[in-house]
């Protein structure tokens, strides 16, 4: 008898164990459920059309010109730049995954990554939800927006849409950008961040786009060659692959790198305090 009643105590505490795993396995489940639906992605159509490409009122660097004409078919720009918040969904579901040459997507060990871990999950760091990616790969930005069903913008695609279909330049805003109008290098009037602000923070440009001046670099999604040649002029490097053109400037550069011809570019597995992205689509 006492065996027997020994027998149960084991097998009542053994049920009240499961019980209480099985209770918190599917807890578990259910967060981690909500953390990889995938983040909404508002986007702006842009109507295709003809338009001047680079530096035509040869005032940037050499680089940025010949100025040419380029067609761009209709296309939808990403509304907004992608956020932590954003960003921690796709890493919750997909890992901070290595790139073709060993490099993880981000660099999270990174001090000025706003994102970390806890308890297993991606979460941003405090106050850091709405604020732009950064410490991304140009491999990191491409699987996100393959994973929210869109691509990366062309260099085109990006200067289309910067200059509300060809028509400013060389800002977003027109002939000149102050610290009211873009997150660039110092704070003043509205600017009020040393760091990235939250996406949105500053006046869309005509087309409803927010953020094509400062606050980060942007990644594009062809490699970077010079207008006069239809040959990259990159070296090819077997773990780093070609140099990716970066488009916008960001909260660390003074305006005149903001302009919308300018043109930066960097390894693809580079990452950076001030490098994220935006999402375009078909």
């Amino acid at each position: 008898m006492k065996k027997y009643f020994l027998s149960l105590g084991a097998f009542i505490c053994l049920f009240l164990i499961a019980s209480f795993s099985f209770k918190k396995t599917k807890a578990y489940d259910v967060e981690k459920m909500k953390k990889i639906i995938k983040p909404n992605i508002e986007y702006i159509q842009i109507e295709g059309g003809e338009f001047t490409m680079g530096d035509e009122l040869q005032q940037g660097r050499s680089n940025e010109r010949p100025a040419h004409k380029v067609k761009v078919s209709t296309f939808f720009m990403g509304k907004y730049e992608i956020t932590n918040a954003q960003f921690c969904q796709f890493l919750n579901a997909k890992g901070n995954q290595l790139d073709p040459g060993g490099n993880p997507w981000m660099d999270i060990e990174s001090p000025y990554c706003n994102i970390t871990q806890k308890e297993g999950s991606y979460i941003s760091k405090e106050s850091k939800d709405d604020h732009p990616v950064i410490e991304v790969s140009w491999y990191a930005a491409r699987a996100f927006a393959n994973w929210v069903g869109g691509r990366l913008p062309t260099e085109a695609e990006w200067e289309f849409a910067a200059s509300s279909r060809g028509k400013y330049k060389p800002f977003t805003s027109g002939a000149d950008i102050n610290n009211d109008q873009a997150n660039i290098k110092g704070t003043s009037k509205k600017d009020i961040w040393n760091g990235t602000s939250p996406v949105g923070s500053f006046p869309p440009n005509e087309l409803g786009i927010y953020d094509m001046a400062g606050n980060i670099w942007e990644w594009c999604d062809d490699p970077y060659k010079l207008f006069d040649s239809e040959k990259l002029h990159d070296p090819y490097d077997a773990k780093l692959g070609y140099t990716r053109a970066v488009k916008g400037g960001s909260w660390s550069f003074v305006k005149s790198l903001a302009t919308i011809s300018y043109r930066a570019r960097e390894y693809s597995s580079y990452w950076s305090y001030d490098n994220g992205f935006r999402v375009a689509k078909d």
